[in-house]
């Protein structure tokens, strides 16, 4: 049985596919160790039993980077003509931010663009003490949000679909939503990221899609539809992309940061600090004596 939303997959699976294993390896990268090296290089050091270091040079430079949105954090502000309105909404906006704690927000999305190119911010309505209040959040995994591909703006305003996917226990979906939220999509599935279902979860996607009378907010766990909501006088999706550098010359769509610029050089110090302590571990302990 299909997911209703399976031709979406398709399409975004296609076109982030590319992008988001290359993301995946940055990430690697950047929280060191065997991320540090190339796989078969580095087997092959462990095989011989060679000494393979890793420096970690590329984190202080995305801080140095993300820093000055620690200390002055952007926010959100309105103009209209009506000076009154104009600050009831802006009191209403500072009031979201807060309580959102939207600055960790702002600074993990860009920590996100900055390593690896691609950052997320949404909008979430959740229950506070029995009423909905709304939140901006951000996502501690970019490859778990995908935006319709077509889309040309860098806030993603012309966007007409997206998806934030997660994964749920079997178990637990059809215990909560009954067998139908069991089954999954039978279609294959390339990448290594966001579609790497394990044989014990679901998907659990929330769907954004926009309408004529506004977006669309649907919730399906398995094939089963937990939640459909339809949220007039919208003209765009609650979710905006925050990228690093676009990169040319693919045919896929591609964003890199600065791990994509400069784990090269990273890696040739790994390999030259490396092999320079084999050199001292082996060397001569004891003086050369001539006669």
């Amino acid at each position: 049985m299909n997911n209703i939303h399976d031709d979406k997959l398709r399409i975004l699976e296609s076109a982030w596919g590319t992008t988001y294993s290359a993301m995946a390896e940055d990430y690697a990268f950047v929280s060191g160790g065997e991320g540090m090296w190339d796989s078969t290089i580095h087997e092959a050091r462990k095989s011989k039993g060679m000494v393979s270091i890793s420096l970690p040079m590329l984190p202080p430079y995305i801080d140095r980077v993300v820093a000055p949105l620690r200390t002055s954090p952007p926010s959100m502000a309105v103009r209209t003509e009506n000076q009154k309105l104009q600050e009831l909404v802006n009191g209403v906006l500072r009031g979201v931010e807060k309580a959102s704690t939207a600055s960790n927000a702002y600074v993990g999305a860009m920590k996100c663009a900055v390593t690896a190119g691609l950052g997320w911010l949404f909008w979430a309505v959740e229950d506070e003490n029995g009423l909905p209040v709304l939140r901006l959040k951000t996502t501690t995994d970019p490859t778990a949000i995908m935006i319709d591909p077509l889309s040309t703006y860098t806030d993603g305003r012309d966007a007409q679909y997206a998806v934030n996917c997660s994964h749920m226990d079997k178990t637990e979906a059809v215990r909560l939503f009954g067998e139908q939220a069991g089954q999954g999509s039978d279609m294959p599935f390339s990448s290594k990221m966001t579609f790497n279902v394990p044989s014990s979860a679901v998907l659990d996607c929330i769907w954004y899609i926009m309408e004529d009378e506004g977006v669309r907010i649907t919730r399906m766990v398995g094939n089963h539809e937990a939640y459909n909501q339809l949220f007039t006088g919208l003209d765009g999706l609650p979710i905006t992309p925050v990228f690093g550098e676009e990169l040319l010359g693919d045919t896929d769509r591609r964003f890199g940061g600065l791990v994509k610029r400069g784990r090269e050089i990273n890696e040739s110090l790994n390999l030259t600090a490396s092999n320079i302590m084999m050199l001292v571990a082996y060397a001569p302990k004891t003086p050369w004596i001539l006669d």
